[in-house]
C-alpha cells in the first residue's frame, strides 16, 4: 500500500494472532480510513462458498475466529449493486451467493465462526452460526435452513 507501513514485530513477541487498528490520514480532501489488519501465524487459507439450495437469501455473512471476535464481513445483500442482493435457487438450480471476501486466514488451533443473518419474511431474520475447525487441506460443510430456505456452506483450507 502506498506509503502504508504495516507493524512486522509479532513475531518477536511469541504472538500467533494479533490484530491491530491502524489510521491512514486523509489526502486530497478524502476522509480518514480505519483499518484492521490481523498477522496470524502457524495459519492456514480459509475459501467460504455459500449455495442457496432451496428457496432465496437476503441477509448478512460474517466470518471470524475463536480468538479474534473483530467480524470479517462476507456478504451483505444491502450493499450489492443492481438488485443483485437477493439469492434465489431457481427451479432446481442451486445458486452461489456472491462474497465481498471469500477468503481468510485462520490459525491451525482456532476455529473459524461463520455467522449467517438470512431474512425469512419482511421483518424477521434468522441468525445461524457454523463452526468449522481448520486442517491443512481439508474441507468442511454444514447445511442450515432459515425459515423454508436452505443454504449449503462449505469451507475448504490451503
Amino acid at each position: 500500500m502506498n506509503g502504508v507501513f504495516l507493524e512486522t514485530n509479532f513475531l518477536s513477541q511469541n504472538l500467533f494472532t494479533a490484530v491491530r487498528p491502524m489510521t491512514i490520514d486523509s489526502c486530497r480532501n478524502l476522509y480518514p480510513v480505519q483499518l484492521m489488519y490481523a498477522f496470524v501465524s502457524n495459519a492456514v487459507e480459509a475459501t467460504v462458498s455459500v449455495k442457496v439450495l432451496q428457496g432465496h437469501f437476503y441477509g448478512k455473512i460474517t466470518a471470524c475466529t475463536s480468538m479474534v471476535k473483530d467480524s470479517i464481513l462476507l456478504h451483505d445483500s444491502s450493499l450489492m449493486p443492481g438488485g443483485g442482493g437477493v439469492m434465489a435457487a431457481d427451479h432446481g438450480n442451486d445458486q452461489f451467493v456472491r462474497l465481498l471476501r471469500p477468503v481468510t486466514a485462520v490459525y491451525l488451533h482456532e476455529t473459524l465462526i461463520v455467522t449467517i443473518l438470512a431474512q425469512v419474511d419482511g421483518t424477521k431474520y434468522n441468525r445461524r452460526t457454523m463452526y468449522f475447525k481448520p486442517a491443512v487441506n481439508g474441507e468442511g460443510e454444514a447445511q442450515i435452513t432459515c425459515g423454508v430456505n436452505s443454504l449449503l456452506v462449505k469451507v475448504w483450507y490451503s
